[in-house]
């Protein structure tokens, strides 16, 4: 085959085709300069309308006669509602007690006594029956001792300071403890040296601060009088002296001088 396109087919084209017109694309432009296009909203058909309001709102109340005291008057009263139990939101959240009792849990503790302290309690409540037996033993003693006609009872001071130290209380006593002298007068002092288990490597050296000494100096003081002034005046002090001295040249040549001619 001598060409190869022949296998394409003959395309007959139509003389009366008109091409269309190629599409101009246009670019977004992304710059800020104002445009002589007006904005859509300028467009009256597609401004929203609103209602015509009047200038000053209260000319409408002014003008309407039936608005005002008169027309309420006529108006009657609503027939109340039944009388109807309404919850208050309020009172369920509310946490004071609206039981009426005025009882606090302070005042029943600080009043009948708190748990927390019924031991001591019970402690003072046996100190004072012990007492009061004590005291009603004594009292019967006495009324025997009266009814038999022997006196008041008596005893020795030895059998008091006895009957003082069984009423004590073991928890007030106070033991006094006596050392063995004669087991430590042959006793022997032992001193232990300090062993090292294991020798540093590196020794430490302690530097020693030299103290500061005071040093006292004998100094002799001598006091002498004032020597007394003459009555002639004082002499005038004299005049400074400049201190920046400039050397002037007051040697003249004459030579050196314009002449007048």
């Amino acid at each position: 085959m001598s060409n190869p396109y022949d296998l394409l087919g003959n395309d007959i084209e139509d003389p009366n085709f008109v091409f269309p017109m190629p599409k101009e694309l246009v670019k977004n432009s992304n710059s800020s300069k104002k445009k002589d296009i007006p904005p859509p909203s300028s467009n009256p058909t597609r401004a929203k309308k609103h209602p015509t309001l009047p200038s000053k709102l209260n000319e409408t109340y002014l003008k309407d006669r039936s608005a005002g005291r008169s027309r309420n008057v006529e108006r009657n009263v609503p027939m109340s509602a039944g009388t109807k139990k309404q919850l208050d939101e309020r009172k369920l959240m509310d946490r004071h007690s609206r039981t009426g009792k005025m009882d606090t849990p302070k005042k029943i503790h600080m009043g009948w006594g708190s748990p927390s302290h019924e031991f001591d309690d019970e402690l003072d409540a046996k100190r004072d029956a012990r007492k009061d037996a004590r005291q009603e033993s004594e009292h019967e003693m006495e009324t025997e001792g009266e009814s038999s006609g022997g006196g008041p009872k008596r005893m020795s001071l030895q059998e008091y300071m006895l009957e003082e130290e069984t009423e004590k209380d073991i928890s007030g006593l106070k033991y006094q403890y006596h050392t063995n002298v004669e087991a430590v007068e042959n006793a022997e002092v032992i001193n232990r040296e300090h062993q090292l288990l294991t020798e540093p490597s590196k020794s430490k050296h302690h530097k020693s601060k030299n103290l500061k000494e005071k040093e006292f100096l004998d100094i002799n003081f001598t006091f002498s009088d004032s020597v007394p002034r003459s009555s002639r005046p004082g002499r005038k002090k004299a005049p400074k002296k400049p201190t920046n001295i400039v050397q002037r040249n007051t040697s003249i040549d004459t030579s050196n001088l314009p002449s007048l001619v």
